[in-house]
């Protein structure tokens, strides 16, 4: 673990993150004390350390059926299925892009298996919509055929903003200003990139 953590230091502090075409994201690391080169940002693993701490040890996210909620962080494990893949296999029809019609099967298959703590959100790339519309069906399907919690696509402002909009739908604006409902997922792209989704 000492190893691990000296790892994760020495690329925070010398080799830095790229934030490619985002001058916000840039912005707000130079606000919170990081060296910035270019697109890439660099930070001393003490001040890393010190913003972490500022997030919460544990935090309960809440789902439409209270008997699902549960705690994230501390010593809890939250299973959830796959994410992302861009295909999908069954005996009938192969190996194929994965659509809509296979995202809401799997969906309906991840509520119904009691191991699953949480839907996640893009079990299959549903290929056969379009991209500027693909989150806003992603969503009705988790809002209506599960009762789990999910993530909510925050690829892009707008589509974080819709994320919102409907779990305010479905919550209430009185519930989601004291609870966690929805929460987004941010990778980074190798090597060690950050970059902005282009509509």
């Amino acid at each position: 673990m000492v190893q691990l953590e000296a790892l994760v230091d020495w690329l925070m502090q010398d080799v830095g993150i790229a934030f490619r075409d985002d001058p916000k994201a840039l912005e707000v690391w130079r606000q919170a004390g990081a060296r910035i080169d270019g697109d890439r940002v660099c930070m001393e693993a003490s001040q890393v350390r010190a913003l972490c701490k500022t997030a919460p040890e544990q935090f309960t996210q809440i789902a439409r059926n209270r008997a699902r909620d549960v705690v994230i962080g501390g010593q809890n494990q939250v299973f959830a299925p796959i994410y992302g893949a861009p295909f999908v296999r069954d005996l009938q029809k192969g190996r194929r892009y994965g659509d809509l019609d296979s995202l809401e099967k799997l969906i309906k298959l991840t509520y119904m298996l009691p191991n699953l703590h949480h839907g996640g959100l893009l079990i299959c790339e549903p290929c056969d919509v379009p991209v500027s519309k693909r989150h806003l069906d992603m969503l009705y399907l988790h809002m209506t055929c599960s009762d789990k919690l999910h993530l909510g696509p925050i690829t892009e402002q707008s589509r974080a903003q819709d994320s919102v909009d409907m779990a305010e739908i479905v919550f209430g604006r009185e519930v989601m200003d004291q609870n966690c409902v929805i929460m987004g997922n941010v990778n980074k792209n190798s090597p060690l990139l950050v970059n902005k989704v282009v509509i």
